[in-house]
């Protein structure tokens, strides 16, 4: 059972990435703050470009070469994702934290059902 005392599953707080494009740096995100209890079920959605591929791909530390995170925090379970070594995101990922990408027709197997697959 979980406790108050237990941090959240997932805490993402002021959370700022930016990209390098051949104009300057862009802010994708800026600010974003949430956090998950063990047992919910969270949904983000927005508009195209609004953020939720980037607030992924952080929390999984996918963010692509351009990418970097300016400012705040991500952690899971209490303990900090961001500048782990890839030795230990790997170990994470798949197996403690998931996602489904936005192509879910080349992500999910259509002849499988879904729970299995998640």
């Amino acid at each position: 059972m979980l406790k108050r005392s237990d941090p959240p599953l997932l805490s993402i707080d002021g959370l700022a990435v930016e990209f390098d494009a051949p104009h300057g740096r862009v802010r994708a995100l800026d600010h974003v703050s949430f956090e998950i209890e063990a047992g919910e079920i969270v949904g983000i959605v927005g508009e195209s470009g609004s953020g939720k591929s980037v607030t992924a791909y952080s929390i999984l530390g996918l963010l692509p070469r351009q990418a970097r995170v300016q400012s705040g925090s991500i952690t899971y379970l209490g303990r900090s994702l961001l500048g782990l070594r890839e030795s230990e995101l790997k170990a994470i990922r798949g197996s403690e934290i998931s996602m489904v990408f936005q192509s879910p027709q080349t992500a999910l197997n259509p002849i499988r059902p879904v729970g299995a697959q998640i």
